[in-house]
This record gives C-alpha cells, structure tokens and sequence, in this order.
C-alpha cells in the first residue's frame, strides 16, 4: 500500500486520483480517464478506499478536464512547448493530452511520489518525473529554458504558503523567462470530501486564492488574464442530477460560482 511511503500531504494525491477513477466508471464521464483505475490498483489501492459525493467526483473531474484543454491548446500553438506539470500526483495528463512529439513533458512532485509514479504509470516517450520538493528554488535546474513554457498547477496551492507559491513564481519567472501558469484555484478538501484521517488538516490555504492579482503582487512578472468558474462550463450539462442542478445554483451567486475556477496567468 502506497499508504506505507507516503507523508499524509503525499497521500493527498490518492483521492484525486480515486476521484478520477470514479468519474471513469460512470455511463456519462465527464474526464474520462480508463488509466485512473490501472494506477490505483498498481499503488494497491482502490477508489473505494475514499469516501466522496458525485458533487466532489464531477468538480475534480471537470476542472481536470479544463487544465487539459487548456494544456492541449497551448501545445498546439507551440508544438515545441515544455509542460511542467506541478504537483502532479499520479496524474496521466500527458497521455490524456497526447502532445505533439516536439513538446517535453516533466511531472514534478516530491521525490516519494516521483518514485511511485514511475512504478505505477506506463512510461511515456517525451514524459520524465522530476522528484523535488517545489517550496525550494532548484526544482527547475534539471528543465531545458528557451522554449515556450506552460505550467499547471492543480490542486497544489493550498498546500503551499504565502513565501512558498512566491518561490514557486520566482522560479518559473527567473529560469523560463516567458510562459503561461494555469491554476486550479478550489477549496480543499473539495465539497463532498470526506479525506481520510491520515490527511485531514494539512491543507495551508484551504479557502484557495481569495483574489487571482495576489500573485500579481506576490511576482510582478506574472499578469493574470483569465478567470473560468467551473460552473459556467458547458460540460455542466453532463454532469450527474445533483451536481448539475448544485451548480447551476452556483452561477446566480458569484461568490459561490468562484469557489471552484480555472485561473490562467502569463509571464
């Protein structure tokens, strides 16, 4: 059980990854992703290992969904593209997104994490784990610069202070120089969660992002350009009858409406 190498912020990753595998066994998935199960049963776990709403299954599965896209776009636009996945868990996004074969791909995790996606994960040509821990500086040294960068961080914030995410964005500004940073911005756990005891409280910033221009402030160079609640997505319309009609709800309340989003900034 990967439970035996994993500290309680590594063992996060194990419920966004049941999540997905719950989306996968639905008639209508809204990710879709068939690999979620394989790499469940290859860490020895299994989605009924964690307890979740279809509420919570639908928001992690469509805010998955969305970062892909927009990962997908990115690559198409720059076919000789770096992707740095951050925090990426035991997440199958580069086969999800399927680049072109010119664009390089790093998931980057911390290093007990780095070493089980291996074990557990199909290797991918193009595809590498970094293992190192993103609060410190040098976890970019062993990435190629002068090449257009996008970098995705979902779910990772709330697990990172203040000073933190400001060394993570001094980071991807001072290495890479140009570039988009794509954001999952929602509360953790999310609603409809129950997280296991072993990782319950280890959130840092459990609220998200309260205003997206906070890392305008953290990191002058970063320029926030975009906002897309997961509530007004069309993919919506697909969703199970409770979560579609929850949030529906949502859209007439902005607040509401903001408390799961895509946020997309440039540097």
């Amino acid at each position: 059980m990967p439970d035996d190498e994993l500290t309680p912020v590594e063992r996060t990753a194990l419920l966004t990854l049941s999540a997905r595998a719950w989306d996968a066994r639905h008639v209508s998935p809204v990710l879709g992703d068939a690999m979620a199960e394989q790499v469940l049963g290859a860490l020895g776990s299994a989605p009924e290992h964690w307890r979740m709403t279809s509420a919570a299954v639908a928001e992690i599965a469509l805010r998955t969904s969305m970062l892909d896209d927009a990962v997908r776009g990115f690559a198409v636009e720059h076919p000789d593209a770096v992707v740095l996945d951050l925090g990426a868990g035991f997440d199958a996004r580069a086969q999800r997104v399927d680049p072109p074969d010119g664009v390089d791909w790093y998931d980057v995790d911390l290093p007990a994490v780095a070493r089980l996606r291996e074990r557990s994960l199909p290797a991918r040509t193009g595809s590498r784990a970094v293992g190192a821990s993103l609060a410190e500086p040098g976890w970019a040294e062993p990435i190629p610069t002068g090449r257009p960068v996008v970098a995705v961080a979902d779910g990772l914030l709330p697990f990172l202070t203040e000073q933190e995410i400001a060394v993570l964005l001094l980071a991807l500004t001072d290495r890479f120089g140009t570039g988009e940073l794509l954001v999952d911005d929602s509360r953790w756990p999310p609603l409809g969660a129950w997280p296991s005891p072993s990782i319950r409280g280890v959130a840092r910033r459990p609220a998200g992002i309260e205003d997206p221009r906070a890392l305008e402030r953290w990191n002058p160079r970063m320029h926030w350009v975009e906002e897309r609640p997961l509530v007004h997505e069309p993919e919506v319309a697909r969703l199970p009858p409770v979560p579609r009609h929850l949030a529906r709800a949502a859209t007439h309340f902005p607040a509401a409406a903001r408390t799961a989003r895509v946020l997309r900034y440039r540097f």
